[in-house]
């Protein structure tokens, strides 16, 4: 967790976000990594289907697609919180 909100954190400065949107890096990625915890807690594999397993890499293309937007494409904090949903 403290890699990808270092991360997050690491990019709303880059991008200069003002302070709340930085407020939102810690509840951000905890909601991230919480979803994969529950994934990989609830959908496991199945004989039929024991062709895919959940992992990081897929906690880190939801912190990827987030840093591919920019300061503009957000009116408000909300605006971010979307972006993830």
């Amino acid at each position: 967790q403290r890699i990808f909100q270092t991360i997050v954190e690491w990019w709303l400065r880059k991008e200069s976000f003002p302070m709340e949107y930085l407020r939102l890096a810690t509840p951000l990625v905890g909601a991230t990594i919480d979803a994969y915890k529950e994934s990989i807690a609830s959908l496991l594999p199945t004989p039929s289907k024991s062709h895919y397993t959940f992992n990081l890499r897929d906690v880190a293309r939801v912190v990827q697609g987030i840093l591919l937007t920019n300061v503009e494409d957000y009116t408000k904090p909300a605006d971010l919180i979307m972006c993830w949903c």
